[in-house]
């Protein structure tokens, strides 16, 4: 066969939307097969898809843990087993009543001396002794308009209180009231939270998020999820103070990075996601009162590196330059890496979908020996091997690279299923698809700020599923 060239190569103009999820490896795997290669790899700041860990439950709201991990959810709603009660549910997700006696329960927490607290559509909040007997804390007569969730100042144990009326209270420790109206004028206040620092967050109905600093009780705006048609907002912190909001209306949370305060879709589909919570293992929960369900994540991150071994799986020795590939958003992207030493790691992956990585059955990729007619790209300037094309194109940035692979030589027959990949950041990312019936490509997501390279692979590893080695699936 001859070999290939790119005819038609274009950079195209549509920017990538991607839309992150929870998926990753579970901490290592590895498979063994009869080619010969051995299979292992761990996850730094990869997370695998959530699951349901409590269904049947009534309108779920908010959600709180005790120290023995136990989860006591507010369930809003006024029908079914669990309807104006708080469920306890264990680590296991065994379902109990803990306690009755509220009308439309919507925000709990606990004191630092492990004392629950429930908030109602009564504009009361009430403690709740260990045997689930409910008592008054803050009657009605104070004010509070509708609370829809609370949180304690967790070094002081003063409350703070979210009321859908449009205004944050303040209270002491034993329960008296300081301010009725702390931050005030607000959009149907939804929830409250603090930092590790102790700094409190709350966030209004149109996506609005405010902090206040607690020492010198300034109120400023810390982030606008309005950006994303956001309504509605849940809040919890990880450990690593980056800021999760639940925004309801459009099924999904909302990530907000704790350096830059920038919003990223971390997960949708959770009908009318609502409360959420951190358990001690860093666990993240979303209430779903959409579905009476309540899920689990094992967190949710705008990248992660997927890092490996490839070796012999008989003589245990590192294989040196295998092209390995992370297959995300069902074939959408496959980003690659060639092992140096066996190792390899796959960057600044995006995961929207359930994943793969699979070690390539040889090493065109890897071997530029192999690697055919490619376009060298600076500037605006796209530059393509022999015959030599020069083209100019606007580049935008998490755009898309198009192009067709064909036979360098008459008849000029599209090529399928051979391996094209955009190189960049320094061979940090290496970016690759197989090419579509009639020889066509189209990689998605190249960051365009700095020259790349795309070329063709000497053959077909990649694309043909039966020279994979050791091939593992997450999902």
């Amino acid at each position: 066969m001859s070999r290939p060239r790119y005819i038609n190569a274009a950079v195209g103009l549509c920017a990538l939307l991607l839309a992150l999820g929870l998926y990753g490896l579970p901490g290592s795997a590895q498979a063994q097969n009869p080619d010969g290669f051995a299979f292992s790899g761990e996850a730094n700041d990869l997370y695998r898809a959530g699951t349901v860990f409590a269904s049947g439950l009534s309108a779920p709201f908010g959600m709180a843990f005790d120290a023995a991990g136990n989860m006591y959810v507010a369930n809003e709603g006024p029908s079914g087993t669990y309807g104006n009660t708080i469920a306890k549910i264990t680590p296991a997700g065994v379902i109990s009543t803990f306690a009755t006696g509220f009308t439309g329960p919507s925000g709990v927490a606990f004191n630092s001396s492990g004392l629950l607290h429930v908030s109602d559509d009564t504009s009361r909040v009430f403690s709740v002794s260990a045997a689930g007997v409910p008592s008054v804390y803050i009657p009605n007569t104070v004010g509070l308009n509708n609370p829809n969730a609370i949180a304690f100042d967790p070094s002081t144990d003063w409350l703070y209180v979210a009321n859908a009326g449009g205004f944050i209270s303040e209270f002491n420790a034993t329960g008296g009231l300081v301010d009725l109206t702390l931050a005030s004028s607000l959009n149907l206040s939804q929830s409250v939270a603090f930092d590790s620092a102790g700094d409190l967050y709350f966030s209004e109905f149109d996506g609005k998020i405010h902090k206040v600093d607690m020492t010198t009780r300034v109120i400023t705006q810390y982030a606008d999820m309005g950006a994303f048609g956001t309504t509605q907002g849940g809040l919890a912190f990880d450990s690593f103070d980056n800021l999760y909001y639940s925004d309801q209306l459009n099924n999904r949370v909302i990530r907000i990075d704790a350096s830059d305060q920038t919003g990223t879709v971390c997960q949708t589909g959770i009908n009318l996601a609502r409360g959420l919570a951190f358990d001690a293992a860093g666990n993240l929960y979303v209430s779903a009162p959409g579905t009476n369900d309540i899920w689990k994540f094992t967190g949710c991150a705008p990248t992660g590196d997927v890092s490996g071994l490839i070796t012999d799986s008989t003589t245990s020795t590192a294989i040196d330059n295998i092209q390995v590939c992370a297959d995300y958003d069902s074939g959408e992207h496959i980003q690659c890496h060639c092992t140096t030493g066996g190792t390899y790691t796959i960057y600044d992956i995006t995961l929207d979908t359930p994943f793969s990585v699979r070690a390539g059955g040889n090493t065109d990729m890897c071997d530029t020996s192999l690697l055919y007619v490619g376009q060298n790209v600076s500037g605006l300037t796209v530059t393509s091997g022999t015959p030599q094309v020069t083209q100019d194109f606007a580049l935008d940035p998490g755009g898309e690279v198009n192009g067709t692979v064909t036979e360098d030589q008459a008849p000029y027959d599209p090529i399928e299923n051979m391996t094209v990949c955009a190189n960049y950041d320094d061979d940090r990312h290496i970016q690759c698809v197989c090419t579509e019936p009639g020889g066509i490509y189209r990689i998605k997501g190249v960051e365009f700020d700095e020259p790349f390279n795309v070329a063709a692979g000497g053959g077909s590893s990649m694309c043909d599923t039966s020279l994979n080695y050791g091939q593992v699936r997450y999902d």
